[in-house]
């Protein structure tokens, strides 16, 4: 975890939490895939932040398959969804038609669906995410 409970961070604890997890993911037998869902907004000009130069080390030399949302807004805003070797996702309604809120541009790599998904809550209802 490398957020608190307001959903705040810096930087350098997001950098260190992802090496962490990437060093983890040395110890499995299997190949590991690391979900971010957490950004930090740039300009697209901006040079590599070190979220985005972590990321693309950790998919290139450690073996681990780095995928982030896009949050419904341009990622070449954001990192490290902008970063080369991650995969950015968008969210897609159920007809695979990019959702009206969904995010666009050269650095969303696929679309999956991201429209009326529920999730179990443990001990409770179902979740309904209608976005």
């Amino acid at each position: 975890q490398v957020l608190d409970e307001k959903a705040e961070g810096s930087v350098r604890g997001v950098v260190k939490g992802m090496y962490a997890a990437a060093e983890h993911c040395r110890t499995q037998p299997l190949k590991c895939i690391m979900v971010m869902r957490l950004g930090f907004q740039v300009q697209p000009d901006d040079p590599p932040t070190a979220v985005d130069e972590a990321a693309n080390d950790i998919a290139a030399n450690w073996d681990v398959l780095i995928v982030t949302e896009s949050g419904g807004v341009n990622p070449d805003n954001w990192s490290p969804a902008r970063a080369v070797r991650v995969l950015t996702v968008g969210a897609a309604d159920y007809t695979d038609t990019p959702a009206a809120y969904a995010a666009y541009g050269p650095c969303i790599d696929l679309y999956a669906p991201g429209v009326g998904i529920e999730a179990p809550v443990p001990d409770g209802p179902k979740l309904r995410y209608p976005n």
